[in-house]
């Protein structure tokens, strides 16, 4: 992740009131000065963080830097303003970095393609130390409970591991772990469907909770409260996905052009909920342009 806004700290030491000031391109003001005062050894009140107007950067702005550290103690040591402004190249060597999963997954399924078990191993790059406030496990833990995903099993084992490495620390992204889970479980399936000889679509739809089971208590303990088989956009997708594949005899390329398929979901969906979970209606659209290379 590169930022449009990078970091910078400005610091300086207030000798009429005793008291650290810290301007910082955080977002999460109080995490510094808690992290200052235990790495400072000085008391909260006397430490000032003021996060002026940033740009949004989901979890890098949200940690506390080295370089806080090292400007607050340079400040209180030598009396005057110190600024640290991050470039690129700093971003791109030295900053937090995340998603660097290994996964080894056995599945188990039934002869009609139902999912039944999954037994995985998961191996997360956690860089070569934590950063204030979150541990060095932070992606691990989450893969665990998230890893069966909506999908209705009835065996289930994951050793996750948090691994040293001589790379940047890790930080959460948004949708902490889901990336690679994500990634790992739907490969997964596939994998199962080409074991099978069936339709990968097919397989998910046999495998996915219900909507007569719902409200659902997986076998991680998360709580489902509605089937993606209830929403009109899952329903209508395997005729789409046919649709999408199938060869077009009707209407062939003219003089070697490109086919693009566009496949949109409009849904209407209330203010809170999970988009994925609508309760208005759904339509797809689906259609064709033409392509001509060079």
């Amino acid at each position: 992740m590169s930022p449009l806004e990078g970091r910078g700290v400005v610091t300086t030491w207030d000798h009429r009131l005793e008291q650290l000031l810290v301007y910082s391109s955080t977002q999460q003001p109080h995490i510094v000065r808690t992290g200052l005062s235990e790495c400072l050894g000085i008391e909260h009140a006397r430490i000032r963080v003021v996060a002026p107007d940033v740009g949004g950067a989901f979890g890098y702005k949200g940690i506390l830097l080295p370089e806080e550290i090292c400007l607050a103690w340079a400040t209180i040591q030598l009396g005057y303003p110190l600024k640290w402004l991050e470039d690129r190249r700093e971003n791109l060597t030295a900053s937090t970095n995340c998603r660097e999963h290994h996964y080894t997954i056995t599945a188990y399924g039934d002869a009609s393609g139902k999912l039944l078990a999954i037994d995985a191993e998961a191996t997360v790059d956690s860089g070569a130390y934590s950063s204030y406030p979150f541990s060095a496990c932070l992606e691990a833990a989450q893969v665990v409970s998230i890893l069966p995903g909506l999908y209705d099993l009835e065996g289930y084992r994951c050793r996750t591991y948090a691994v040293a490495t001589n790379k940047p620390p890790i930080l959460p992204y948004r949708g902490v772990a889901r990336a690679g889970v994500c990634f790992a479980l739907e490969l997964m399936v596939d994998a199962l469907a080409r074991e099978l000889a069936l339709d990968p679509t097919e397989v998910r739809f046999r495998s996915l909770v219900g909507p007569q089971q719902m409200p659902f208590d997986n076998i991680t303990t998360n709580i489902l409260t509605a089937a993606i088989t209830q929403n009109p956009c899952g329903r209508r997708l395997p005729r789409l996905i046919s649709t999408l594949f199938a060869p077009d005899k009707q209407s062939p390329n003219p003089m070697g052009a490109e086919s693009v398929w566009v496949l949109r979901c409009t849904q209407n969906r209330p203010p809170m909920g999970l988009p994925s979970m609508p309760a208005g209606g759904s339509r797809w659209c689906l259609g064709t342009s033409n392509v001509r290379p060079g």
